[in-house]
């Protein structure tokens, strides 16, 4: 995660595509980005909010990490530079819906 104030200004480097993960993140206005990437948001709770056991915590921080790297695969394995605009929105969008069940604590 980084700030997204190092993408923003016109020195920045052109960005294809930019992936918000936080769900606070989500409401908030994102600002122009250089290069006027496609942009998608994957829901995903924060794991740090659980307050809990940490067994519940550990859990919490599983199921988030499972959930965004079975995202980040389905995105890897897109033919990104063939898709036309309309079906790589379509793709986003379709990733950005995938859930896994919870990890279960011990």
């Amino acid at each position: 995660s980084k700030p997204w104030d190092k993408f923003s200004g016109s020195e920045s480097p052109k960005l294809d595509l930019v992936i918000t993960v936080c769900d606070n993140a989500a409401g908030e206005s994102c600002p122009i980005w250089h290069g006027q990437p496609k942009r998608s948001h994957w829901s995903t709770p924060d794991p740090a909010a659980i307050q809990s056991t940490r067994e519940e915590q550990t859990a919490a921080f599983a199921t988030t990490y499972k959930m965004l790297k079975v995202r980040i695969m389905a995105l890897t394995e897109l033919p990104i530079e063939d898709l036309p605009p309309s079906e790589l929105e379509t793709n986003l969008v379709r990733i950005a819906a995938i859930t896994i069940p919870p990890v279960i604590p011990d």
